[in-house]
């Protein structure tokens, strides 16, 4: 029996699973299911993936690479710097505020170790060696201030900025006579260059109770207590998500957990064709704001990101109705708001063990990078360097790009266009797991943290998969978030 393409479905038609059925297994006419396209242009589309997906990662690289040390003034604190430094601050001023002498001396060298192996510009060297000197290390201050400033005559660096010459000499003062021997227009200076790492060197040697020492430590002790509770809170998910995980894939086994999604056939492009648009549009996006911020000095990247929901028309424009990219992409209320949602968080806390994994990977993949080429810079996101940016606008816009836009977007490209294109020709876990790999890669976090991106890309998938309905993964994605960028602002102020 024919179904008029712009009817929605019912509960008993095969086009796709009714939102308001009960999920169940449905039997699947592939015609009924064919999206519109053609082996040529999904040919096209990939290339145009592939061409995309080599430039972003190309623009993280350079990005990575940073700029040029400005002669005139300092450049700004790496976010992962000083997100590393105010932790191990934080642990060692604890311990000795308990009376852990030895236990103060260990973490005292794990300190140095830690902003030692996260500096890579010449100020990063700098300030961890203020932070070294606040510490109580004169000696490791000492030898990170040569670090700081060494010449490369192989680099395009080879200038020793002015005022890095002269902070330079301020910090030599302080290791001669200490915080009470610079005079205060050199103290100022030091703050100006290098904000709370100099703050916490200059207020070395004065009682835990004095207020002044108390404003410096006070950062690093927050630090502390977000990390802390974050990581009580992903011990606590860990334990309710390995209790679901073997829940759900027990009653998966016994046949009681149907998959609600319905793949289509073989045959079309226009959803990869999406996907391949979507990326276009992400880079014209970036070049655009870019070009605009040397324009004016006004990034206006985020506000033009807010147009990319339009790139969900091209399946329309090549030919879709509204109904097949609507179910197709999984746009829909599945078996109703509130249930999906529910069902997001369940399989976001199933698949934490999943993520965990990933972190593994990392940690061994650390450390075999470690063995082969020593110690690298830490994996960095630019959320991290937006976290310290101050501002009412700053902070609410920081929440509606992660917690809104990310979570609808993403999904709806990710967990929705490409993952619907690769289920026509693969089985679900091999699409996971190649949608997880592509939405980890993109990212400009480094290599370090492509395990567990990708693991949380397969595990949204998998929910996709388990629904039918993005709602679960969107919902999944926008708590992940959120709770990062609470952590992030509450460690940055």
């Amino acid at each position: 029996m024919p179904i008029d393409p712009d009817t929605p479905p019912t509960h008993d038609a095969e086009f796709f699973p009714d939102p308001a059925f009960d999920a169940r297994p449905i039997a699947i006419d592939p015609e009924r299911l064919r999206d519109p396209g053609s082996a040529g242009a999904g040919t096209l589309a990939w290339l145009a993936i592939a061409g995309c997906v080599g430039l972003i990662l190309l623009l993280h690289a350079l990005v990575t690479a940073g700029p040029a040390e400005s002669p005139e003034r300092p450049t700004p604190t790496d976010g992962v710097l000083k997100l590393m430094a105010r932790y191990s601050v934080g642990a060692m001023e604890l311990a000795g505020a308990t009376g852990a002498g030895g236990q103060t001396d260990s973490l005292r060298e794990q300190l140095i170790e830690t902003v030692e192996g996260a500096a890579v510009s010449r100020d990063d060297h700098f300030r961890a060696a203020l932070l070294s000197f606040g510490a109580g290390d004169d000696d490791a201050a000492r030898r990170l201030l040569d670090d700081a400033l060494v010449i490369d005559e192989n680099s395009a660096d080879r200038v020793l900025p002015e005022y890095l010459a002269e902070d330079a000499d301020r910090l030599r003062a302080l290791l001669a006579g200490g915080p009470v021997a610079l005079p205060q227009a050199d103290r100022v200076a030091l703050l100006d260059h290098h904000g709370w790492f100099a703050e916490y060197a200059l207020t070395r040697g004065l009682e835990p109770s004095d207020p002044a020492r108390q404003a410096a430590i006070a950062p690093a002790t927050r630090v502390l207590t977000a990390m802390l509770t974050l990581a009580l809170l992903a011990g606590g998910g860990m334990l309710v998500g390995v209790a679901l995980l073997v829940v759900l894939l027990m009653k998966r086994a016994a046949g009681r957990l149907p998959m609600s999604y319905a793949p289509p056939a073989p045959g079309g492009s226009v959803f990869l064709e999406t996907f391949a648009v979507f990326l276009i549009a992400f880079l014209f996006v970036q070049a655009i704001g870019a070009f605009f911020a040397g324009l004016t000095g006004v990034d206006a990247t985020r506000a033009l990101l807010w147009l990319m929901p339009l790139v969900l028309l091209w399946p329309i424009a090549r030919g879709a109705s509204r109904v097949q990219v609507k179910y197709a992409v999984g746009l829909h209320r599945g078996n109703g708001f509130v249930r999906e949602v529910a069902a997001g968080m369940v399989g976001y806390l199933a698949g934490l063990p999943i993520v965990a994994l990933g972190f593994l990977a990392t940690l061994l993949l650390s450390f075999i990078l470690s063995a082969v080429s020593g110690p690298g810079a830490p994996p960095s996101h630019p959320i991290v360097q937006q976290a310290g940016s101050t501002g009412i606008w700053s902070i609410v816009s920081l929440y509606l790009l992660a917690s809104v836009w990310a979570p609808i977007v993403e999904e709806s490209v990710f967990r929705g266009a490409f993952f619907h294109h690769l289920r026509g020709r693969m089985r679900a876990l091999t699409s996971a797991v190649m949608v997880g790999f592509v939405f980890a890669i993109i990212h400009p976090q480094g290599v370090l943290l492509v395990p567990p991106l990708m693991a949380l890309g397969f595990v949204f998938s998998m929910i996709r998969e388990w629904r039918g309905s993005l709602i679960g993964p969107m919902a999944a994605h926008a708590v992940h978030n959120a709770v990062l960028v609470t952590v992030l602002l509450v460690a940055m102020r």
